[in-house]
């Protein structure tokens, strides 16, 4: 029995091994069309969309960027070395050295402006030098008590670096978003083009259908010949609006394909089902404060103005006297023997030294500082008109897409009762048919009007639908209802 299942399977392998070859070229046989919801389209392109793979790639360097900023204010270090050797000749008798050094040092930026540096110095001679090693440490810290002083300037660099990797959040955040409106629009226009394809299929069938029957009725002598050629002119109008429906559909199929990030030659079946989603309408106040609120570009005006107002601040401080305290301290020595040399040197107290200092810089008539400080009055100045100008625009923006949805929910509601009042009397058409009180002609008629409505009914609803995804956009809930989490 295990040998007999055993060969069916294999049996049963090569037919569909065989089944994906044509016997007539050998040529493998073209996929099946996949299936495309609207849910797939999105995701697909988040995935696939050069614009998006492209920030995301940014996103690794712009992160970089912030962790340089923090590094400014962390423990640096640094190990110098280096070796010489010298060689001359006096009066005939030749002489020459070696000198190794080898100096690791550290440094640190305080908040409050301070610089503190420390490095050991290891000096070691060569044979025909004494043969000495001499270290010395030196530690030195540099605190500007004017220009310079405290956190307000000092940590500028930093909270600049983080504003700055706010702004980039958000730019990948509205590269998504506009990404998943672009598909979902494209999406809706694949699906009017199909629509507007069976409307054009239908149109032409029933002239060809009435051509027909014109036809039949010329030869048995109840139709003049004459009578016949609108029928020919309308075919050839329906067959030109069919063949520029079928060119209209393959354009949008491509146009969607290319937003997802797919091939051209991509085989997809459009799902015609629309969902609105979520299309609730919160009241006006409360859709003007989430607007400003998940604005992407309402939000970087606010984070460019903090940035801008750092720059007036250093700019101003700029402009004031500089007055540093300095204070360096140093054991050991670079040279000697005896006390001077080995690893005691730096703690035997044999060779130690210290300065404490100020220095004072009076800046006069400084006219680049004064034109830095007014181009930073100027950029601040320009923020806030454009932070005012965005929200007004926001605001209009929120309160007519509200009244548009509005308007367009209304006018859904009616092209769905004129569908389904165009149903109801097609139906009493064909019933009336079956009596044989309406013609063939008749109900063909109303098919052809309810395809119409039909059609009125798709295209009310897309644009319906894309003044809800729009307004979504507005609010910020783009990403929420398609259930997309963005790794920043």
């Amino acid at each position: 029995m295990r040998q007999l299942l055993k060969t069916t399977a294999l049996f049963s392998a090569s037919l569909i091994l065989l089944s994906t070859f044509t016997f007539a070229d050998n040529l493998p046989i073209p996929p099946k069309p996949q299936k495309l919801t609207l849910q797939d389209a999105v995701l697909l392109s988040l995935r696939y969309n050069p614009q998006v793979q492209s920030a995301q790639i940014g996103r690794v360097v712009q992160k970089y960027g912030l962790v340089v900023a923090k590094n400014q204010y962390e423990l640096q270090y640094a190990l110098t070395g280096g070796a010489n050797f010298n060689y001359s000749k006096s009066l005939g008798v030749p002489s020459h050295s070696s000198t190794y050094t080898l100096t690791p040092s550290t440094s640190l930026n305080l908040a409050s402006g301070a610089t503190v540096k420390a490095n050991l110095t290891n000096t070691l001679n060569g044979p025909s030098s004494g043969g000495t090693y001499n270290p010395a440490l030196t530690l030195s810290v540099t605190q500007p008590l004017l220009r310079g002083f405290g956190s307000q300037i000092a940590l500028v660099p930093l909270a600049n670096a983080y504003d700055s990797e706010r702004i980039n959040r958000l730019s990948l955040r509205n590269t998504i978003i506009t990404n998943i409106v672009n598909v979902v629009t494209a999406y809706y226009q694949v699906i009017q083009a199909q629509q507007s394809l069976e409307a054009e299929k239908m149109t032409l069938d029933d002239v060809k259908n009435r051509l027909a029957q014109n036809n039949l009725m010329i030869k048995a002598g109840k139709m003049a010949p004459a009578d016949n050629i609108q029928a020919q002119a309308d075919l050839t109008q329906a067959e030109l609006g069919y063949t520029s429906a079928q060119n209209t559909l393959l354009q949008e199929k491509l146009t969607l394909l290319n937003t997802i990030g797919l091939a051209p030659d991509a085989n997809i079946i459009i799902d015609p089902e629309l969902n609105a989603g979520d299309d609730s309408v919160p009241a006006i106040e409360d859709a003007k404060q989430k607007v400003l609120a998940n604005d992407v570009g309402y939000q970087t005006l606010l984070i460019n103005r903090r940035i801008d107002n750092r720059a007036l601040i250093v700019a101003k401080d700029n402009q004031r006297i500089q007055l540093d305290l300095t204070a360096s301290g140093t054991t050991g020595t670079n040279s000697g023997d005896g006390p001077s040399s080995g690893p005691g040197a730096l703690l035997n107290g044999a060779n130690q030294g210290g300065t404490v200092g100020l220095n004072l810089t009076v800046p006069i008539d400084d006219v680049r500082a004064r034109q830095n400080t007014l181009q930073a009055k100027a950029s601040l100045e320009n923020d806030d008109l454009n932070i005012r100008s965005q929200a007004w625009s926001l605001e209009t923006n929120t309160i007519n897409t509200i009244n548009s949805l509005k308007t367009l929910k209304a006018q859904l509601d009616i092209a769905e009762q004129g569908v389904e009042a165009q149903q109801r009397l097609l139906t009493l058409t064909e019933l009336k048919r079956k009596y044989g009180l309406s013609s063939a002609l008749d109900v063909s008629t109303q098919q052809l009007r309810l395809k119409t409505v039909q059609l009125n009914y798709i295209q009310t609803k897309i644009n319906y639908l894309s003044t809800v995804l729009q307004f979504r956009q507005l609010l910020g809930e783009t990403l929420e209802d398609w259930h997309v989490q963005v790794r920043y």
